[in-house]
């Protein structure tokens, strides 16, 4: 019973961590990141029209785009604080004469 549950185990943590470095794997950052975008963007439109904001058809591309870019601004936070590890400039967002 308990070598099966080793390799269970074993076999989920290869499918989840890199073997290198112990973090979860790309796949499953970038799947998190867009979940949380997602989840973000739907949250602020719910509590738009929640309150009562209902938004016109021509102007719906000026709302989402924004609340998108906070959603990836609050994914971007999520992950760098609890999944992550790397600096936000890993991601190539270091506001450098550069990068503009």
């Amino acid at each position: 019973m308990d070598d099966v549950r080793e390799t269970l185990s074993s076999t989920v943590r290869a499918a989840l961590l890199g073997s290198q470095d112990g973090q979860l794997r790309c796949s499953w950052r970038v799947l998190v990141a867009v979940v949380i975008t997602f989840g973000a963007v739907f949250a602020f439109i719910l509590t738009l029209r929640s309150v009562g904001i209902d938004i016109p058809g021509w102007a719906e591309i000026a709302v989402v785009h924004p609340t998108a870019v906070i959603g990836v601004l609050i994914a971007m936070a999520l992950l760098k604080r609890y999944v992550d590890d790397r600096d936000i400039t890993d991601y190539g967002f270091n506001l450098s004469r550069q990068w503009g």
